[in-house]
C-alpha cells in the first residue's frame, strides 16, 4: 500500500510479535493486580467483587491459569475488552524494549525497510516494533507504527494493521505528510474491513487536503495516489449493493482508479520500484470492473482479459505484484457474478475464486480469502433465490478452516461466518 512508501497499507494494541509469554508465577501476580484494580475501579468490597464474578470470597484470587468465565467476568467488571485482559495477564512485552537497547531508531528503521525489500515481513515487523521502543520523538513513533502496519498488512492481518495505524495517529505532534500517509492507509484498512462509510470519509479528507496543498515530493504524491485508489475501490464495493444509480458509482470508480494508475505509473517510471507498479496494476484490474459496469467493455471480454492476465502469475514470487493479481481475481469474479449467467458465470467464478484462494494461500493473505468466501456465499444465495428452494451450502474441511480464521479477522464477517459454521454441510476434503 503506499503512502506505503513507509510501508503500510492500525485502543490498546493486542499482543505484538516478539512479546514473551509470562511464567505462571508472573501471570498470578498480574492477575492479582488486575483484581485489586477492579476493586478500586468499582469501589467494591471483596465480597461484592466475588459475587459479581460468581466466586466465593475465599477463592477471589486464583492461580496463574484462571478459567475463561473468570476472565470474561473480570473484563466486564473493568470495562475492558477481553483480549486486553488476556494480554495483560499472559504476555510480557518488556522484551521489545530491552531488545531495542544498543540500536538506534534509524538503524532499526533502516533494517526494517531492508527486511521489507527482501519480502521478510515477519522480520520487518519485529524490527519495526523494536524501532518503536527506540524512538525518541512522536514522529519516529508514528513512523514505526506505519512500518508495523505495513508488515501486518503484508502478512494479511488487516485488523492488526488497523490498530497500528490508529496508534500512529495518536502520536502528536507529527508532520502533515506522515499524518496524511497514515490516514490514507487507515482508509484502506477500513475498506477491507468493510467499514465503507468511514473509509470514504477519511479518503475524502486526504484528497481535500491535497486539493488545497499540492503534493510535495514522492511521499505526498504516493499518498494522494493511494487516496484516489482507495476511493475508487470504495465505489467498486458499492456496486455490490442495490443502488438507485449504479452507473454513477461505476463512473466515480473509473475516474479515481484512472487517476491513481496515472500517478503510480509516473512514480514507477521515475523510481522503478515494484510497489508502485503493483498498485498501478491493481488499478488496471479495477478499471476493467468499472468499465464493465459502465458498459464500456463487454463483460465476457473483460472476463477473458482478466483470465489471460492470470497466466502471468504462475512464476511470480511472493510480494506486492502477486497480491495485485489476487485482486484481479476478485474483480473478475465480481464481473462474472454481476453480468454473466448460467454455466458461463459458474465456470468463470469458479476459476477466479480458486485462483484467488491459491494466491491468498501463497501470501497467507486473509483479506483476499475473506473476499473469496464472501463471493462463494453470494453465489450460493443467488442460486437459492433463482431455484426457489432450499439447498445446502456445501463446504469442505479446508473451507471450514478458512471461515474460522476469517471470523477472527473481520468483525463484519462474523455474523455470516457463524451462520455458515452453524448451517453448512461439511464434507470430507479427501
Amino acid at each position: 500500500m503506499p503512502g506505503r512508501d513507509a510501508v503500510a497499507r492500525s485502543g490498546v494494541p493486542v499482543m505484538e510479535l516478539g512479546a514473551i509469554a509470562c511464567t505462571e508465577e508472573q501471570r498470578e501476580l498480574r492477575l492479582h493486580k488486575l483484581i485489586d484494580l477492579a476493586l478500586h475501579y468499582r469501589g467494591w468490597t471483596k465480597h461484592q467483587l466475588a459475587d459479581a464474578l460468581n466466586r466465593h470470597v475465599t477463592k477471589l484470587y486464583p492461580g496463574g491459569n484462571p478459567k475463561l468465565d473468570f476472565v470474561v467476568g473480570l473484563a466486564q467488571v473493568l470495562d475492558w475488552p477481553i483480549e486486553t485482559v488476556i494480554d495483560f495477564i499472559w504476555f510480557d512485552d518488556s522484551s521489545l524494549s530491552s531488545a531495542a537497547e544498543g540500536a538506534t531508531f534509524e538503524q532499526l528503521d533502516e533494517a526494517a525497510m531492508a527486511a521489507f525489500r527482501n519480502a521478510d515481513y515477519r522480520g520487518m515487523l519485529g524490527l519495526a516494533q523494536r524501532a518503536f521502543s527506540a524512538a525518541r520523538t512522536p514522529e519516529q513513533r508514528a513512523l514505526a507504527c506505519q512500518r508495523q502496519a505495513g508488515a501486518w498488512d503484508l502478512l494479511g492481518q488487516s485488523h492488526k494493521s488497523l490498530e497500528m495505524l490508529r496508534r500512529g495517529l495518536q502520536q502528536v505532534p507529527i508532520s502533515d505528510g506522515l499524518r496524511l500517509m497514515l490516514e490514507s492507509n487507515l482508509a484502506y484498512e477500513l475498506l477491507v474491513q468493510g467499514e465503507i462509510t468511514e473509509a470514504r470519509g477519511i479518503a475524502q479528507l486526504v484528497l481535500d487536503w491535497f486539493n488545497d496543498h499540492p503534493p510535495q515530493g514522492r511521499r505526498d504524491t504516493g499518498t494522494q495516489g493511494f487516496a484516489y485508489y482507495v476511493r475508487g475501490r470504495i465505489s467498486l464495493r458499492m456496486l455490490q449493493f442495490p443502488l438507485e444509480d449504479p452507473r454513477s458509482h461505476a463512473d466515480a470508480a473509473y475516474a479515481d482508479l484512472a487517476r491513481a494508475r496515472e500517478i503510480f505509473n509516473a512514480l514507477h517510471g521515475e523510481f522503478g520500484d515494484e510497489q508502485t507498479f503493483s498498485i498501478a496494476n491493481t488499478c488496471a484490474g479495477g478499471l476493467l470492473e468499472a468499465e464493465a459496469a459502465r458498459g464500456g467493455v463487454a463483460p465476457d471480454e473483460a472476463v477473458a482479459r482478466i483470465l489471460a492476465k492470470l497466466d502471468e502469475t504462475d512464476d511470480l514470487p511472493v510480494g506486492d505484484l502477486l497480491e495485485s493479481f489476487g485482486w484481479w481475481c476478485i474483480f473478475g469474479a465480481n464481473i462474472a457474478f454481476r453480468h454473466l449467467t448460467g454455466d458461463e458465470q459458474q465456470r468463470a467464478i469458479a476459476v477466479f475464486t480458486n485462483k484467488g484462494l491459491e494466491i491468498a494461500n501463497r501470501l497467507n493473505n486473509w483479506v483476499i480469502r475473506e473476499r473469496v468466501l464472501n463471493m462463494e456465499y453470494r453465489v450460493y444465495q443467488a442460486f437459492k433465490e433463482q431455484a426457489g428452494e432450499e439447498a445446502d451450502f456445501v463446504i469442505d474441511e479446508e473451507d471450514l478452516r478458512l471461515i474460522t480464521g476469517a471470523v477472527g479477522q473481520f468483525p463484519l464477517f462474523r455474523r455470516l461466518g457463524w451462520q455458515i459454521i452453524r448451517t453448512a454441510k461439511v464434507v470430507d476434503s479427501g
